[in-house]
């Protein structure tokens, strides 16, 4: 058993043989390969459970979905499809994006076997720490979206469309797919630190910096976060908030670190 461990970490190690340019596309091609392969044997094992996924995806909507034999709410919606073929698409999105969850691991691994032997080790330790902190910023993202962002959401769309007198009947697929609009838009935003950071200790920008520009970066964000998010106010100020929080916390990371100036600014001085 440690002898495969070995083996795989073996994979990961810095090569400093210079490999072809011809061998490199040679293995490029074998990682898309098995990174294709993997996402495949992940929509193959998720689609028996399409069922569970879109449940799972209806979480936020349930205290308000209703049939229309049965109204027992007045703030609700009615979820029906617009097409014959509408369950079908609904069923290959949900497994695609169920797929692509389960096979990440497996497609990063494939892709670290990739870059990681062209990496000094010192490097490597960087960029997975890195990796690390990225994931778990990503997650966090997908979460509040999840949990927080859409069913408040939802529910101000709903009282909204009730005060206008109108019928909240919703298709399933835009549904489905507002929702994952959602969850990838906030799991890709809280990369913002990332960037920060990165850029800070590269010398590209300092705490100073970061702090006499946050007037401009708070609408920058507010206009990141309403392209980023359906047309709605509450969507957008519910993802804009914890990112300029976020950038907060990045000057205060990058001065307490040291990070306070540019790098030109420092070599002048």
């Amino acid at each position: 058993m440690w002898k495969k461990f070995d083996s795989l970490k073996k994979r990961f190690k810095y090569n400093e043989s210079e490999m072809p340019f011809l061998e490199h596309l040679e293995q490029l091609r074998k990682t898309i390969i098995y990174m294709g392969c993997s996402l495949l044997i992940g929509f193959v094992i998720c689609f028996p459970f399409g069922k569970n996924i879109l449940g799972v995806l209806l979480k936020p909507a349930e205290p308000f979905i209703q049939s229309f034999s049965n109204q027992t709410n007045e703030l609700g919606i009615f979820l029906v499809f617009q097409e014959p073929t509408s369950s079908i698409k609904m069923v290959l999105l949900v497994t695609l994006f169920g797929g692509i969850f389960i096979s990440l691991p497996a497609m990063l691994y494939f892709l670290a076997t990739f870059i990681f032997p062209g990496i000094k080790e010192k490097e490597q330790k960087a960029l997975k720490r890195i990796i690390i902190f990225s994931s778990s910023l990503f997650f966090l993202g997908i979460f509040m979206g999840f949990k927080i962002t859409l069913p408040l959401a939802m529910e101000w769309m709903i009282k909204l469309g009730n005060f206008l007198g109108g019928e909240s009947v919703w298709f399933y697929s835009k549904y489905i797919i507002f929702v994952l609009q959602i969850m990838l838009a906030f799991g890709l935003a809280f990369q913002l630190p990332i960037i920060l950071i990165i850029l800070g200790k590269m010398g590209f920008v300092g705490s100073n910096q970061l702090r006499k520009k946050r007037r401009h970066v708070a609408v920058m964000l507010l206009i990141f976060s309403m392209l980023l998010t359906p047309p709605d106010v509450l969507t957008q100020l519910l993802l804009a908030t914890p990112l300029i929080l976020l950038y907060e916390l990045c000057i205060w990371f990058l001065h307490f670190s040291g990070n306070r100036t540019l790098s030109l600014e420092n070599d002048k001085n």
